[in-house]
């Protein structure tokens, strides 16, 4: 599967998103407008936790 590269703001979310998975916050939520990137985004997350081998589980609802 092939992913263009994030964008500048996609990639501030991914560094967030990263810290909330390395810390003890239970919730994270993703919000934007239509087109934004969200699932881009999370394909580039998943990837990179792959990549390092991070565990986590994905719930639907906080």
């Amino acid at each position: 599967m092939n992913h263009p590269a994030p964008t500048v703001q996609q990639q501030q979310a991914i560094d967030a998103i990263m810290d909330f998975v390395r810390g003890d916050n239970d919730c994270f939520i993703l919000r934007g407008s239509v087109g934004t990137g969200k699932t881009t985004l999370i394909a580039h997350l998943l990837l990179l936790l792959q990549r390092q081998k991070v565990v986590f589980h994905v719930r639907d609802a906080c």
